[in-house]
Parts: structure tokens; C-alpha cells; sequence
């Protein structure tokens, strides 16, 4: 018998469909994540509930209608994948692979970032994942560390397709989205912006943070890392290999027509470097418990990112991908085949029975 009761920290376990809702795992912008074990074939998943909010029911609405549409096209072994969606009440309900390994946040030593064989092998399947979304017309539009996943065998799964869109590859588009560290310059301006470019920015701002550990911009206000960004003023550790620091220089270029194509990603020669793409990673040796990331602006760093002259290189966004560096002193569930998709997006029968007085 179908529940109708709303999904909560206070109500689990309860069965919604064919999951039995257990564990809340954790929250996130207006989903929260629970641990779903599936009646039918005993399997693990997760169930990422969003409760929809009638001040904000618009977003909420979009955000869903896109992560539903992008996961019913895209069908990779590093994107995560989705077996079902329903709605109870005035909630929306994705039943998503269970990543068991946590995230990229989790896996960046802060201060100190990854070693270089690590930071191959993960950040070519982000690029993989990546050229497969933009080779479906899809953009992500918020690629950052805590958005990678890893399931249980190490493999990376790009995860939470929230703020993606399916669009021409060439058509402008003036929605201004993201994580501002992440965020591209051209969005901060509110300036019309291609998703496909701005993904290329955040995707190099990962991997700086990937390697260092630490987010590439030295400001800690909103403001004046608003400025820093637009000029696509970084800041790399000198002790990076040459090839990682062309790389980002490639990425975090101001013109984004400029930026390198994810295609010449893909092949790379520093991403291509590792003769072990493909294999499936021991997860439990490649993990370190630290804080995220992305709250590491506030963080101080053990040395390895101080300010003063010698430490570090500085480097003034390339218009054409050139580095500029100041100083150099110191030197089972095996996913069965996506679902496609039914999902009529049309929200005027979800608003007029749950909102009937708007």
C-alpha cells in the first residue's frame, strides 16, 4: 500500500514505493539524503528528497525537472546513476546509486592537496564524466570537489545534476549559478555565458584545488574574491610539476572562448600520463579525513600556500593560456542500464493540487 506520509529525520524507516527509507545521511541546499534499501533485489541506494517549498517552489521545480532529464540521458560508469523518481505529497524523490566512499572533499589533504598519481587517475575520470555530459549537449554547471562521489569499488561518480542544462552548444544563457570559488568570471559579471565554457573554469579551479589542497584564491570576502576571480588572479604552489600548472593555465583563462575544449582534455598528455585509466581504485588507500574543501578559505594552510614572496607562483589569468610565474625561490551493485525516463516536466498538476490557492 502506497504511503502517504512525508519523508523526515522523524519518520524513518519508512517504506515509500519499493524502498524502505532508513538512515538520514545528510542535507544540502532543500534535499536531504537518506539510505534507501530496495524491497524487490535487497540492493543499497540512496534517496535524495526534496521537500518542495512554495516560496521557492519555482527553483526547486527546475532543479528536479533537470537532474531527472540530464540522469535519464546519461549512461557512464563515472556519473552517477538513477534507478527511479516519484513525488509524495509535495515532496520529489530520487532514488540514486549509493556511493559508499564519500566525496572529493574527503579525499584532499588541506593545505597539501593529493599526490600527483592520485590526482591523475581521479581527475581524468571527472574529465571523462565530464566530455560525456557535453557530448549529450549537457552542461553540469556546478562542478566542484563535494559534487564527485566515489562508489565502493573507488570509481568516480560526477554526482548532483541540480543546476545542469540541455542546450546548443553554442547558445549564450543568462542564468547566473554555481559555488563562487568555483564560479566563472563572466557569470560574477552577469554577463550572457555558454555552461559549456564555465564548466571548463570550475573544472580547472578543482583540479588547483585538487593539487594544493586549498581554494587558487588568496581573497577571503565575497567582494574582493569577486575582483580576484574576474581577473583570474590565482595563486599555484612552486613545487607543482610544470604540466599541472600549463594545465590549469589552460582552464582558468578570462576569455572563455579561450579555454582549452574538453575533448583536448581528454587527451592530454599530464592526464594521459598514468597507464592504469580504467581500473578500479582501492578506495580505502586512497582516503583522508580532513575538512572540505570548500570551507577551506578560512583555513590556514601549512605553509605550503603562505603569501609571502618565494613561496608560491602568482599567476594573472592568461588571456591565451600563457603562465606568468612571480617567483620561483623556494623551491554488487553493478549498475544495471538507466531507466529511461517518463517524467512528463509540466509542474501546473503538482501546483494546483498541492497549491491550490496560488
Amino acid at each position: 500500500m502506497r504511503t502517504t506520509k512525508l519523508i523526515s529525520k522523524d519518520t524513518v524507516p519508512q517504506v515509500v514505493g519499493n524502498y524502505n527509507i532508513t538512515n538520514y545521511i545528510a542535507s544540502g541546499g532543500s534535499s536531504e539524503i537518506y539510505i534507501a534499501k530496495s524491497l524487490k533485489f535487497n540492493e543499497i541506494y540512496v534517496a535524495k528528497v526534496i521537500t518542495v517549498d512554495v516560496r521557492n517552489m519555482e527553483q526547486q521545480w527546475k532543479s528536479f525537472t533537470a537532474e531527472v532529464t540530464a540522469l535519464s540521458q546519461l549512461n557512464l560508469p563515472n556519473i552517477i546513476r538513477m534507478y527511479e523518481h516519484m513525488r509524495i505529497g509535495n515532496q520529489f524523490i530520487l532514488i540514486l546509486e549509493y556511493c559508499s566512499n564519500g566525496s572529493l572533499s574527503d579525499r584532499i589533504k588541506a593545505g597539501v592537496g593529493m599526490p600527483i598519481p592520485q590526482f591523475i587517475e581521479i581527475a581524468h575520470q571527472i574529465v571523462r564524466a565530464l566530455d560525456f555530459c557535453h557530448s549529450k549537449f549537457i552542461a553540469h554547471r556546478d562542478v566542484k570537489a563535494s559534487n564527485v562521489l566515489f562508489d565502493k569499488y573507488g570509481r568516480v561518480k560526477l554526482s548532483d545534476f541540480g543546476l545542469s542544462i540541455h542546450a546548443p552548444y553554442k547558445m549564450l544563457q543568462n542564468a547566473y549559478c554555481g559555488s563562487l570559488v568555483y564560479t566563472a568570471p563572466e557569470i560574477i559579471q552577469r554577463k550572457p555565458n555558454n555552461p559549456f565554457y564555465t564548466d571548463i573554469w570550475s573544472l580547472g579551479v578543482l583540479f588547483a584545488v585538487m593539487l594544493t589542497g586549498d581554494s587558487p584564491w588568496t581573497e577571503k570576502s565575497e567582494e574582493k574574491m569577486k575582483k580576484q576571480i574576474t581577473m583570474a588572479d590565482y595563486r599555484l604552489p612552486n613545487n607543482l610539476p610544470q604540466a599541472a600548472v600549463d594545465l590549469i593555465s589552460q582552464m582558468i583563462v578570462i576569455i572563455p572562448e579561450r579555454r582549452i575544449k574538453i575533448s583536448e582534455l581528454m587527451k592530454n598528455e599530464f592526464l594521459n600520463s598514468m597507464p592504469h585509466h580504467g581500473k578500479i581504485l582501492n578506495a580505502s588507500s586512497l582516503y583522508v579525513k580532513h575538512s572540505n574543501p570548500l570551507k577551506l578559505l578560512s583555513v590556514e594552510s601549512n605553509g605550503e600556500m603562505k603569501t609571502h614572496v618565494g613561496s608560491s607562483v602568482r599567476i594573472h589569468g592568461p588571456i591565451v593560456g600563457s603562465t606568468i610565474a612571480l617567483s620561483h625561490t623556494r623551491s554488487r551493485v553493478v549498475p544495471s542500464k538507466a531507466r529511461k525516463s517518463t517524467f512528463a516536466l509540466n509542474p501546473h498538476s503538482f501546483i494546483n493540487d498541492y497549491f491550490p490557492d496560488m
